[in-house]
Order: C-alpha cells, then sequence, then structure tokens
C-alpha cells in the first residue's frame, strides 16, 4: 500500500510574519471565507477539530497544472486532525455531552472561551 500526500506551502503564521505582521484587508476576507468552508466541512463530517491555529492552516502550492485541474496556490489547508474529537455519538446519533472541568488542551491564544473555562471534550490525543 502507498500513501501519495501533496506538498503544501507555507503556514498562515509564516505568511503573518514574513508580511511584517501585516495582512491586506481583502487576504483576510478571502482566508475567512476558505477557512468558514473547511471548518463547516469538518462539523458535516461530525468532528470538532479542536486546534485551529495559524500554523495548522497550510497554503497550497503553486504548480503546473493539467487543463482541467485548477491550481492550488491559493488554496488553504486546514491540518494537523490530532485533537479531533466527534461531537455526535455515531451509534445513538445524538450530541455527546460536553464534561465540565476538564484539563486544557491546544493553544492557549486560539482556544475557545469555554476551553478556558475548563468546559468541552476531554483531552485526549486519541478521537
Amino acid at each position: 500500500m502507498a500513501l501519495a500526500m501533496e506538498l503544501l506551502g507555507p503556514s498562515l503564521k509564516d505568511l503573518f510574519t514574513l508580511g511584517g505582521n501585516k495582512m491586506s484587508l481583502k487576504t483576510v476576507l478571502m482566508i475567512a471565507n476558505q477557512m468558514l468552508t473547511r471548518i463547516e466541512h469538518v462539523h458535516r463530517c461530525k468532528l470538532i477539530h479542536r486546534d485551529i491555529t495559524p500554523e495548522n492552516i497550510l497554503i497550497g502550492r503553486p504548480r503546473q497544472t493539467l487543463p482541467f485541474k485548477e491550481s492550488t496556490e491559493h488554496t488553504l489547508y486546514l491540518i494537523d486532525f490530532g485533537m479531533a474529537k466527534p461531537y455526535i455519538n455515531l451509534t445513538t446519533k445524538h450530541h455527546i455531552h460536553y464534561d465540565t472541568e476538564v484539563p486544557v488542551c491546544g493553544s492557549y491564544q486560539f482556544m475557545s472561551a469555554n476551553a478556558h473555562f475548563g468546559i468541552g471534550k476531554k483531552c485526549t490525543r486519541n478521537a
């Protein structure tokens, strides 16, 4: 068995740093539009990512494409699903209840307010 993966470009953090810690409004809106689409797809798969940071959003690399293939140069990719968890019980089809007083996991700078208050899913690397 073989696994083929695409080589991706820099992270949003890298681009932000290279740009002197600035981004144009147009760039921010393009990022927001794509990321909302990516997160919506993850949620339709009944998962919460739990570690969305600029380091976990990569830009596609420019490449020569076939006439029927789009370039991935401006495509964003959400990576690192190591902390992702289901929010729907696949057996019962019911929402999995939040736990309280759970240990903090993820990046403090980017975690939700609930996570700061210890409300959420138990922090394990195994989804």
